[in-house]
Parts: structure tokens; sequence; C-alpha cells
């Protein structure tokens, strides 16, 4: 009777498993794809620092920054299945920067993905370039694109940088309790990363500023489940079972998305000084996290241990009378 009963259920799972759709059936026909959120415009807490920036400019000063080499300094690499590797890094911090700053509403040159301005001026040159139509070039016209002396703008300043420090596991904590069957716990994993930039007055190649930029990224992982051995003879179980139930979650702070966050509160830091912005916009700076106190005494044994605080016990307690209701 049992083995017929495990058979039943065997079956009932590979057919709920079992595609169904009529498309699954027919190779001639398009699987329906899923759709998932429609896209936005990415967003960091810094942007509001470059839309100050926009709003508090000085107007009538000439200001053209041109975005030269940001790079991925570290060679920080992710393994995947233990075989395969790929940059744990975008490879264009650069293109990030250049939108930063097109936030800020200065006037931004482009100086690394220069090759079609490039290819065109050239071919302009050797008058093969047009536009589909006759140019006046004083009393004369001509068909192809005619090439103007210092059409090119040039730069008062220029970024460059690198992403430069990526540490692993700064820091890490975790809590862990078993009451009763009643079961959890709780990892928190931390990792820093640093981003260096330059920012060069173009004609003299002075730097005007430098600055190291640096941000941690977390990473939680909790579980929570229920543990439970019990009687149930009924002719057909065995008299004792086994009952385990589990859940957990696993966030990490995205990688790519931090990255923007520090090369976006970078952008500010190096122009907030040459748009004469400081006085208007570094209030809206988020304050520093302060610094927990350093203890002068040495911990006592009840404060290492947690199994000797009283409030540890009373919570681990709660949440698991909360997961067994559940």
């Amino acid at each position: 009777m049992k083995h017929h009963l495990l058979t039943v259920c065997v079956a009932t799972l590979l057919s709920a498993c079992a595609p169904n759709t009529p498309t699954s059936q027919n190779p001639n026909l398009d699987e329906k794809m899923i759709t998932g959120p429609q896209p936005t415009i990415t967003y960091t807490p810094s942007a509001r620092l470059l839309e100050c920036v926009a709003e508090n400019r000085k107007r009538k000063k000439d200001l053209r920054i041109a975005v030269g080499d940001i790079v991925d300094g570290t060679g920080a690499k992710t393994f995947d299945n233990g075989s395969s590797s790929s940059p744990l890094f975008s490879q264009r911090p650069d293109l990030m920067v250049t939108v930063a700053l097109a936030k800020t509403g200065v006037t931004v040159l482009n100086r690394t993905s220069s090759r079609v301005s490039e290819w065109e001026l050239s071919q302009a040159m050797e008058k093969r370039l047009g536009d589909g139509k006759n140019v006046s070039v004083g009393e004369e016209t001509v068909p192809f694109r005619p090439v103007a002396a210092g059409e090119i703008l040039g730069s008062n300043y220029y970024m460059t940088g690198a992403i430069t420090e990526v540490n692993w596991n700064i820091d890490s904590s975790g809590a862990r309790y078993n009451i009763i069957g009643v079961h959890g716990s709780k990892n928190v994993y931390r990792i820093s990363i640093a981003v260096d930039l330059i920012l060069t007055e173009t004609t003299t190649t002075k730097v005007v500023k430098a600055e190291s930029f640096t941000k941690q990224l977390v990473g939680v992982e909790t579980e929570k489940g229920v543990f439970r051995f019990f009687s149930a003879d009924n002719g057909v179980l065995d008299p004792v079972e086994l009952f385990d139930a589990s859940m957990g979650e696993q966030k990490n702070e995205p990688v790519q998305r931090a990255l923007r966050w520090v090369l976006e509160y970078g952008t500010y830091q190096m122009v907030a000084d040459v748009t004469g912005v400081r006085e208007a916009c570094d209030p809206l700076l988020l304050p520093p996290v302060p610094e927990a106190p350093v203890e002068e005494e040495p911990a006592t044994q009840a404060s290492i241990d947690p199994v000797g605080q009283p409030e540890a016990i009373e919570v681990a307690v709660a949440e698991a009378n909360s997961v067994a209701s559940n």
C-alpha cells in the first residue's frame, strides 16, 4: 500500500512539471516569451547632486569637459561553475562618467569613442562625404561636406581615472538559533570598492583635483524553518516521521549599480568647484556614518556570549514562535 501511494505521488509531481502549452507540442509555433518589468532610467542616490549642479551652475562660464580613459585597474574576476570567469566590474566605466557629466548640464566632449567623427572628418577632407544636398561655400556650391577650420571643440578640463580597489570580505557576521526544532540564521557579508578620479586642465596639463572614493557593498542571507519528529501510526506511514520546512533568501547589493553610484558621487566632487555649486549643493550630501565608539575596557564574557544575554534569548524565542505559528 505504501509503495503504491509513493508511485501515485511521483506520477502526480511529474505530470505537474511536464510542459502542457500547445506550442511546446508543436515545433512550428513560436513559444510565448515572458515579459518582465518595463525599462526605467537608471537612478542612484547621487543623481540629485548632479541635478543640483545643472540647476545652480554658472551659466555664463564656458565650461567644456572631456572624458578620457577610465578603466578597470583591478582585474578582478568572478567564477561560475568553478571554471569560467568574467570581469567583476563593467569594462566601460568611462560611459558611466560621461552620463554623469551629461546630467550636470555642462558641455561634455567625447574623447574615448571618436572613431566615427575621425572617419567622417577624413572622408570630408577627401571630398567624398556629403549630406545628401549641395552646400554653399562662399559663392560656390559643392556636393560634399566642407571642413571648417576650428570646427572641433576643445576642452577646458578632462577626466581620467580607474577602478583601483576591490577588498573581499572586509567584514562578515552571522547568528544562528535552534529552539525546540525551530531554527533560523542570518549572515551579513561586506566587500569594498574604490575609484580614483583625476580632473586635469587641458591646456596646462595641471591636475586640478585628484580624489579616491570608496563604497562598501552589503550581502545578506537569511533562513528560517521548522524541524520536527512526529508520530503518525495509521497503518500506511511509519510510526515516526520527519518534518523539515525551511525558507530563506539571499540579497546582494548589485556591483555595477554600486560602481555607478561611486562614479556619480565622484563626478560631482570633481566638478563641484569648477562649476561653483558647493554652497548650494553640498547640503544634499549624505551625512557620514558615525564610527562606532572604541571600548577601552575589555569586553566581559557576558557581552561576548549571546547565550548569556536574556534579551537575545527573548528575541530568538519570539521569532521561533512566529515561524512555528506560520
